[in-house]
């Protein structure tokens, strides 16, 4: 992998406060273990990630691997609705609120005096996270009801797209595809390993290639190639 793409990929995590991993549809057993392999990569560079699968919560033969839990099938809470008012002059004793039918309603109650109009304002927050890594993903697409119900999220976030299928539309700000890998897991670990081999631990090698052994049905696919199985030995080496 290019030094330079690398080093966009590192500044690009560097500068996330929160990012999300996003699974598409039919990434099967590969899709959940690299996901969970690059959380702990995340997590290992002090970035807090979490991970949405458009096929659901991780499947039950995969729930050996730590962290198989937090993996969630829905995008809930993107934005937050922000109400501001102005309490310089009239402070706030206690605020209270009630469901009335399908309505909130809210309740404020002043130490002295009273507000009016122009003492509130209403606004919407930004997204929660501030970059995708989608994996194993050809297009948006392919991420189901994650992008059908949220397109604008998608659009107005930097993605990174891994991939290792020719069909893949380059569709992220930054794009590893890698035609010569067998498998996202196997990918992944090429990117990391570029980016730093110490974030490699044993955590993260035993996800990569429990990827790479269902994706080749423990390598036995005919697309299995010799540098597959060279990652495949380094991951054993690591500790996998």
């Amino acid at each position: 992998m290019a030094l330079g793409e690398t080093q966009q990929i590192l500044e690009a995590i560097k500068r996330s406060n929160r990012p999300l991993i996003c699974v598409p549809r039919q990434a099967g057993p590969d899709g959940y273990a690299s996901a969970l392999g690059m959380a702990r990569v995340l997590a290992k560079l002090d970035k807090q990630a979490d991970i949405v699968a458009a096929d659901g919560t991780t499947p039950k033969n995969l729930h050996f691997l730590p962290g198989h839990e937090t993996i969630v099938p829905l995008l809930e809470n993107l934005r937050r609705f922000v109400i501001e008012i102005d309490a310089s002059k009239t402070k706030v004793d206690e605020l209270t609120y009630e469901m009335k039918g399908d309505k909130l309603v809210i309740h404020l109650s002043p130490k002295k005096g009273f507000w009016d109009a122009k003492d509130m304002s209403v606004s919407s927050s930004g997204y929660r996270y501030d970059l995708i890594i989608c994996l194993g993903a050809a297009d948006l697409e392919s991420c189901a009801h994650l992008y059908a119900d949220h397109p604008d999220f998608f659009y107005r976030t930097p993605i990174l797209n891994i991939d290792h299928r020719a069909e893949n539309e380059h569709f992220g700000q930054l794009n590893v595809v890698d035609l010569t890998a067998v498998s996202v897991s196997e990918v992944v670990h090429d990117l990391v390993d570029a980016i730093e081999p110490g974030l490699l631990d044993e955590e993260v090698v035993t996800a990569l290639l429990t990827g790479m052994i269902s994706k080749t049905k423990s390598f036995k696919t005919k697309n299995v190639s010799p540098k597959t199985l060279q990652t495949a030995s380094r991951l054993v080496a690591k500790g996998a």
